[in-house]
């Protein structure tokens, strides 16, 4: 052990003797005036403080360079009695004091065995003011306590300290003093500068084991007597951390324990550990410390990584909060920033999955009076969730969810995928992050704000949050989803002022399977858009704005799959009682077939398409739900009948196509009975239905195009829907009043010429349908129908044009009234023996003859036929038929003034017999066609005018067209060439059907169009 002197300060007290003794003798040696003093009282006076001084310079020696040896050799002695082997060391000291400064340095405590084995400390410096002790003021002008390294532990009670055991618990003694005493006057104490470096800290108790090192603890400008503030900085590592279940029952919370540990799988251990060491960093000041004790700086905490339970590794990359403000009244900050949280657990492969991630959280301002919360603008970047439940857990966690099916959790498991293992996707495209500037709040504003919040909780004013680039995966049994979210915002919160909420964004649904009770997937990501507000959510919360769902494509196990473009919910007005909005509309529905479909059929387009559907006003406050007049634009059906009579596209066979293939008309389920019409818990007023057909000027076409492949040759036709209104629909009205009647009207057409009309008035009687309905078809092509006319009596449709007009009324079910059927034109030819004798022996009367004698003289043919009985089973009145057929038909010629109406070019015609093997009784000159061409020529249509001329002035008279094509342009075309035949009879009847006759009636009414044929050459056969 060495000493160091300062002979500077053993010097002083010399030199201040001297001065001293001067001074003496230099007051005893002036006069006295009024007398001498007595000698003796001065010269033992002057004695006693020589005596003074000089024992003053021999103890201060002695205290300065006896003394500390003598303590440090005490201690040394004490700490040795304290354990075996227990030894205290110390390299070097310093002490003065007169400046009083003491440093040491190289302290160390050995303690084997018990607490690391020894206990060391770098060096140690102080340096106090001495000269103010007298004024009870200890002013610390300097504190330096660096390199110290100490390791410490508790158990039983009791604090193992550097070799050392401390009792934390002691019974409390009570002391008695003999009277009261009056407080002393406190010392002041002041801290210029205090600074702890380098310390090496570990500690263990049961359930908890730690290691951290303090790198730097700056103190300065302390004062117990001034308020102001004093800075403070600090920089502190935690380099190791375990922690157990011991820990929490060591503290009496065994009951925890047993709880956590009912929640976690078997043999999952309460373990927390640290991965990496992890760094605090302090830089500010303590305000106010005497009054109302607060802190200001910044805070900022560095990369912390936990694993717990074995399996959840959880952290985040920096944490920093700039700019606080905390005291007991007020705790406010600049900004709060935290990046790269996550939560990561291995799954049933032992990778690693990211079960929470959240790329950036910003918030710009935060004030806390106790009374109002003010945040600024808050920034949520890069959140991505991943929430699968296998097997009883959460993403292979320990936790058992109690909830969970584990069969079907099992089963979901085994049958995924490589794809559902990553439901989440494990990268997405980074944005930057615009944040906003915090609105500033004034003093006054905040004063007024005071108050309590909803449920108790204080005013709060928040300047809103933007959320960005969310990730969501969710996983449960029979359950996969995935969403994800570029931006979602939420505006200024004001809970004082109660102002609107703004709320805009958008989120994707990337994926989506339910599998249970009936499968369901999403096949394309489904967007959804939100813009509006919530007004007075403090009082009466109300939701206004527009909800779009886009880019929707589904499928349902069994089902058609289902898409649309967009289905957009405008001016939306919701609250706990009401919700209404300004229109729904739907766009681009379509409907495509099911995947157990064939290639052929699923070819032809999808089974339904709308281009849109709006639903104006929609409105309903619990008790009733209503609409304004509902419309829709667009329409597309492809209606295919499979040969075993079932729709495509449907589940079950339908009965209507076994009907049409034997022709039966009966039914063996019976008549329909009546019942009680069925009762709705809330009314439903409809204002109508209506087709658009045109928009700005634009027409939109909706069309139903039909295939039956269950009759041989297959047949095809295209239905276009011209008009479609339904009225006022009042469910109230409808259910409760059989008088009640919803006006139905539907226009449609095969062609251009074709009409088929349906006026209707319907009701709703013992849960039956009831009412009026008016059907009727005019100029009707047959051709196309020959299939079914064959199917039924053996005849094919050479030529013909339909018109029907019925009338029927349906009382409780039962059908009443009659059919109109009109055939102009038409001619049959045999195409099945056996169905013509069938039918000929069910009538009792050949067909063929039926045919000839209803026909006119015009060749048409007009039945009326009766229809009456139940409405699932209707009675067609044969009997009336054949009562018509008894009539004696006359036929009149008509070719004498034929062939005078079309002089001088009665050369071009050829004039045919009546026979029933015949086309026409009057033949014109075809028109003839150069290969694969269908428009009209000039010198055709001058033709043509000659026709036309004819017809104008004989109403009575009506043309077929028969179109040929020619062997080689059918060899040539393929299936194509009926469809070139097709166009050249349309062709000839549209120019045909731009006049008038007399009668001021379309032509068209009076031309039918025969069935395409191949022939010698590409003509056009017309006739009379």
């Amino acid at each position: 052990m060495t000493s160091q002197r300062d002979d500077s300060d053993i010097n002083e007290p010399l030199v201040a003797s001297r001065e001293t003794r001067t001074h003496s003798t230099s007051q005893s040696s002036a006069p006295v005036p009024g007398g001498k003093p007595p000698r003796g009282i001065l010269f033992w006076l002057g004695r006693t403080v020589l005596v003074l001084l000089l024992l003053l310079i021999i103890l201060v020696p002695l205290v300065r360079y006896v003394a500390p040896p003598l303590a440090i050799s005490w201690l040394k002695n004490w700490y040795a009695e304290q354990g075996d082997e227990y030894q205290l060391q110390l390299a070097d000291w310093q002490l003065s004091l007169w400046s009083g400064t003491l440093a040491l340095n190289g302290i160390v405590l050995d303690h084997p065995g018990k607490d690391g084995d020894q206990t060391s400390l770098q060096s140690l410096t102080l340096d106090v003011n001495t000269g103010l002790l007298k004024d009870r003021t200890i002013e610390i002008e300097g504190v330096s306590v660096s390199g110290l390294t100490l390791q410490a532990s508790m158990a039983d009670s009791t604090l193992h300290l550097a070799g050392l055991e401390l009792p934390l618990e002691q019974q409390a003694t009570s002391t008695t003093t003999a009277g009261a005493t009056s407080p002393s006057e406190p010392w002041r104490v002041m801290v210029n500068d205090l600074t702890l470096s380098d310390w090496n800290l570990n500690w263990q108790q049961p359930g908890l084991s730690s290691k951290a090192t303090l790198k730097q603890l700056s103190l300065a400008n302390f004062d117990s007597e001034n308020p102001a503030s004093f800075d403070v900085t600090t920089s502190v590592a935690l380099e190791s951390l375990a922690l157990d279940d011991q820990l929490l029952t060591s503290l009496n919370q065994q009951a925890l324990v047993d709880t956590l540990q009912q929640s976690l799988a078997a043999d999952t251990e309460l373990k927390l550990t640290l991965e990496q060491p992890f760094q605090v960093d302090w830089s500010g000041r303590v305000t106010q410390w005497n009054s109302t004790p607060g802190v200001a700086g910044d805070l900022t905490l560095g990369r912390l990584e936990l694993r717990a339970l074995d399996a959840i590794e959880l952290g985040f990359d920096q944490f920093s909060v700039e700019g606080i403000e905390a005291s007991a009244s007020q705790q406010a900050s600049a900004e709060v920033n935290l990046t790269g949280l996550h939560i990561t657990s291995p799954n049933a492969r032992q990778v690693a999955r990211d079960l929470f991630v959240l790329e950036q959280y910003q918030l710009d301002r935060a004030l806390f009076d106790g009374q109002m919360l003010q945040l600024g603008k808050q920034t949520i970047k890069g959140l991505k969730i991943d929430a699968r439940l296998e097997d009883e857990r959460l993403n292979q966690l320990p936790f058992v969810i109690a909830s969970v099916n584990t069969a079907d959790a099992q089963d979901s498991v085994n049958g995924g995928t490589d794809s559902s293992e990553t439901g989440v996707s494990e990268s997405a495209e980074r944005s930057s992050v615009a944040t906003q500037t915090a609105t500033q709040v004034s003093p006054q504003a905040s004063q007024s704000r005071r108050g309590t919040g909803p449920g108790g909780l204080p005013e709060f004013h928040l300047e809103g949050v933007d959320v960005q680039q969310l990730d969501i995966g969710y996983r449960q049994s029979g359950i996969v989803a995935h969403i994800t979210s570029d931006a979602m915002n939420l505006g200024v919160i004001d809970s004082a002022q109660n102002l609107p909420i703004e709320l805009n964004g958008s989120l994707d649904v990337q994926r989506l399977e339910v599998e249970e009770p009936q499968s369901v997937a999403l096949l394309q990501p489904l967007n959804f858009r939100w813009y509006g507000q919530l007004r007075d959510w403090r009082r009466q919360p109300q939701l206004v704005g527009d909800v779009v769902f886009e880019h929707f494509s589904g499928r349902a196990e069994g089902q058609p799959p289902l898409s649309f473009d967009s289905l957009a919910v405008e001016g939306i007005s919701a609250d706990r009682h009401i919700q209404s909005a300004e229109r729904i509309t739907l766009s681009n529905l379509v409907a495509q077939f099911p995947d157990g479909e064939t290639e052929a059929v699923k070819n032809k387009g999808p089974l339904l398409s709308l281009a849109s559907y709006v639903i104006p006003k929609p409105y309903f406050d619990g008790d009733a739900f209503t609409t304004g007049i509902q419309t829709f634009a667009g329409l597309k059906m492809n209606l295919v009948r499979l040969q075993d009579g079932r729709i495509a596209g449907t589940p079950v066979a339908s009965d209507a196509g076994a009907k049409a293939n034997n022709g039966g008309t009966g039914s063996s389920e019976g008549p329909v009975a009546p019942t009680v019409n069925p009762t709705l818990p809330i009314l439903i007023r409809v204002d109508g239905v209506e087709l658009l057909t045109e928009n700005a000027g634009t027409a939109i076409d909706s069309r139903i195009e039909f295939e039956d492949q269950a009759i041989q040759p297959n047949h095809r036709s295209s239905l276009q829907l011209r008009t479609f209104t339904v009225g006022q629909v009042d469910s109230n009205e409808l259910l409760g009043n059989p008088e009640s009647r919803v006006p139905v009207s539907v226009l449609a057409g095969l062609d251009k010429y074709n009409d088929i009309k349906l006026d209707a008035k319907v009701g709703l009687s013992g849960g039956l349908p009831e009412g009026n309905f008016n059907f009727s078809i005019s100029q009707m092509n047959l051709p196309p129908f020959s299939p079914y006319v064959s199917q039924a009596i053996g005849y094919k449709v050479q030529k013909g044009m339909l018109q029907l007009k019925s009338n029927v009324d349906v009382v409780a079910g039962q059908m009443d009234g009659k059919a109109t059927l009109r055939l102009q034109n038409s001619k049959f030819e045999p195409a099945n023996q056996k169905r013509i004798d069938r039918v000929s022996k069910q009538i009792s009367m050949p067909v063929e003859t039926v045919l000839s004698v209803l026909k006119d003289d015009n060749n048409n043919l007009k039945i009326d036929i009766p229809i009456d009985g139940p409405i699932n089973d209707p009675g067609i009145g044969i009997n009336d038929i054949l009562q018509q057929v008894t009539k004696t038909a006359v036929r009149t010629a008509t070719l004498y003034y034929l062939q005078q109406a079309f002089q001088p070019y009665g050369a071009l015609i050829s004039l045919g017999s009546m026979a029933s093997d015949t086309l026409f009784a009057i033949r014109l000159e075809p028109l003839k066609y150069q290969p694969q061409q269908s428009d009209l020529t000039s010198e055709q249509t001058d033709y043509l005018q000659k026709v036309v001329s004819t017809m104008k002035k004989k109403t009575a008279l009506e043309l077929q067209v028969c179109p040929f094509v020619s062997k080689e342009e059918a060899a040539a075309m393929g299936d194509q060439w009926f469809g070139l035949g097709i166009q050249r009879g349309e062709n000839v009847k549209d120019w045909l059907s731009q006049f008038k006759d007399d009668k001021d009636k379309s032509l068209s009414r009076r031309i039918t169009v025969c069935s395409p044929e191949q022939g010698k050459d590409s003509r056009v056969e017309m006739g009379f």
